[in-house]
């Protein structure tokens, strides 16, 4: 886990992005005190903040072209727990993962963005 890196000034490569973790919270409507250990840890959700200009891909003449991915900034998202890497700033309480755009399963709200696809049934 890299320290001492400010999120904030990132910018990511290729298909990766800058997410901010969502704060859970630790204790429930009755005042029980969750601990970490007992937390959901299947998927965890975030917004993005900075994300990269897509993936160089080689095509059939093996000349290389950029493919952007459809994962805008401010983008909500869900994805794994352990995927990406944790980065830590010292002097910032949020968390932030930086994150492969391959890594996300779902987008759970976008910003009016042009080119995301349309959803296929």
């Amino acid at each position: 886990m890299p320290k001492g890196i400010d999120p904030a000034t990132i910018c990511p490569l290729a298909d990766w992005l800058v997410v901010e973790l969502d704060a859970k919270a630790s204790t429930t409507a009755g005042g029980i005190v969750i601990p970490d250990t007992a937390k959901d840890p299947k998927a965890m959700t975030g917004t993005v903040i900075a994300a990269g200009p897509g993936r160089l891909e080689a095509d059939e003449r093996g000349a290389f072209r950029r493919v952007p991915h459809t994962i805008p900034a401010g983008a909500r998202v869900l994805f794994g727990t352990y995927s990406g890497v944790t980065l830590i700033h010292t002097e910032r309480e949020s968390s932030h993962k930086l994150i492969r755009a391959e890594d996300i399963m779902a987008l759970l709200s976008a910003p009016a963005v042009e080119h995301l696809p349309a959803a296929t049934s």
